[in-house]
């Protein structure tokens, strides 16, 4: 896919989640989506686990949207491209919860195959407030064949609140698959400029 055929999927994604996550009709966003989509949220939260087909991927972007008071709000940051059908997209969000307004980015990854997360561990050293400001970090550790690594820490300030790790394991009609070479160059780079 090349990199305009990505940026106009995403924006007309990005626009009907949106006007979704204000109130609107799911029409659109279900017309976008795969009959046979997974949604993957990683952790343990109001709103972790897999998603599969519309009608439970609808579900849980319902019950997001209804935690966030209709305030969601995915913007695009960058997109990555290559050979075949897969593109890697660093997105945006922005919701607010009791009054605060709270920022993070994510990855995500649509493609031909799946990005199946298979280790997720996390060690709190120190609780939060739903009214403080966290950040979080986000790592490559390893890159290999068919899997990732990345670490996590979660900050208050001075003050490590959490550290973790989450493998990833990229799967094609149920097979592990090598890695994209596009999603392997971006976390090798990103390797690189951690370790260097």
């Amino acid at each position: 896919m090349d990199r305009e055929e990505a940026l106009q999927l995403l924006a007309r994604l990005h626009t009907a989640q949106n006007r979704f996550y204000s109130g609107g009709d799911e029409g659109e966003l279900r017309s976008l989506l795969a009959p046979e989509v997974v949604w993957h949220v990683p952790g343990r939260n109001a709103i972790a686990g897999t998603y599969r087909g519309h009608d439970e991927v609808i579900t849980y972007f319902t019950r997001r949207r209804s935690l966030a008071g209709n305030t969601f709000r995915m913007t695009r940051r960058d997109v990555l491209t290559g050979d075949g059908n897969t593109i890697a997209a660093l997105t945006d969000g922005e919701a607010t919860f009791g009054g605060q307004t709270q920022r993070w980015s994510t990855v995500g990854q649509a493609t031909g195959g799946d990005l199946v997360l298979v280790e997720n561990s996390c060690l709190y050293r120190h609780p939060a407030r739903q009214s403080e400001v966290i950040t979080i970090d986000v790592d490559p550790l390893w890159v290999k064949r068919s899997s990732f690594c990345v670490a996590f820490h979660v900050g208050h300030g001075q003050l490590d609140l959490a550290e973790g790790r989450s493998v990833y394991v990229f799967v094609k009609k149920g097979m592990p698959a090598p890695v994209p070479t596009l999603l392997d160059g971006a976390l090798a780079g990103a390797k690189a400029r951690v370790a260097g």
